[in-house]
């Protein structure tokens, strides 16, 4: 590397100074601004909220109503009813759940002989190409459904 003249690198430092200085004047006024639009607004909300508190009395009585509900006992008469009709089915048949049939077991030999043929199936894709072809589109498509 070679050394350049002072008088080129105090220059570099003052342009570079001035730049640090510029982005801190730049970001005082982004937060300056920023103060200036917010701090309106949270002045209505607090004169708002101010006008808009209600005395002590009526707030600590609306927290006592809140805090104390009110529960009332069923008459006999819908007890009675309520009793009578407990034992009718308030689910329809079709939508009572049963339990699910036992799963079918399969014969671990024909198992075994499906899990063959598929493996075997798959070399012989490999082997013709078919799982780098590409798949059949529109009526090649249709064609090939038929010819099954």
């Amino acid at each position: 590397m070679s050394k350049l003249p002072i008088r080129i690198r105090r220059h570099n430092l003052l342009v570079a100074k001035i730049a640090r200085l510029k982005a801190a004047r730049e970001a005082a006024i982004k937060t300056i601004v920023r103060v200036e639009t917010s701090l309106p607004k949270f002045e209505r909300e607090l004169a708002r909220r101010e006008r808009g508190v209600p005395e002590r009395a009526v707030a600590d009585d609306l927290v006592a109503s809140m805090r104390e509900p009110v529960v009332q006992p069923l008459s006999p008469a819908v007890l009675a009813e309520a009793k009578a009709t407990a034992d009718e089915p308030d689910i329809p048949d079709f939508l009572v759940r049963q339990a699910a049939p036992p799963p079918a077991l399969v014969d671990p030999a024909e198992r075994k002989r499906e899990k063959s043929r598929v493996r075997i199936e798959k070399l012989k894709a490999k082997q013709r190409g078919d799982t780098k072809r590409m798949p059949l589109q529109g009526k090649a498509a249709i064609e090939a459904i038929r010819a099954r």
